[in-house]
């Protein structure tokens, strides 16, 4: 039986949905931010089928060292979310890469924020 795709997120951060969309990409909503981070570029594809039923697969952060996977990622997806922020009305979107030291292994993220976020907004 395929697990929903949908789960709620125990947690007081106002981000209770955490969608499973593929074996290596995963996409949170937050109140005022959607982070999905994926290990295969995600300029130029769109992502149309967002409820397919797969789970996360953590394969991706097996393959190196945890906290070195999750350290390069929680950076990028803070200078992401800052960028994101800061942006205009018109543009609060970031999109950057890094990868993962000693595995080659490349990260590629995306952060869009609301219109109406301000800068000075408190993101967690």
């Amino acid at each position: 039986m395929t697990p929903p795709a949908w789960e709620m997120k125990e947690s007081t951060d106002q981000s209770p949905f955490v969608e499973a969309t593929s074996a290596r990409m995963t996409i949170v909503y937050y109140t005022f931010c959607m982070v999905r981070y994926s290990d295969e570029s995600i300029l130029g594809n769109q992502e149309t089928n967002f409820n397919n039923g797969t789970q996360f697969n953590s394969t991706i952060a097996l393959e190196t060292d945890i906290d070195q996977f999750n350290t390069a990622l929680q950076s990028l997806l803070d200078k992401l979310t800052a960028t994101a922020v800061a942006g205009t009305t018109l543009q609060k979107f970031a999109t950057g890469d890094t990868t993962v030291p000693n595995n080659l292994i490349k990260l590629y993220a995306l952060v869009q924020c609301v219109p109406y976020l301000l800068a000075g907004a408190t993101v967690s």
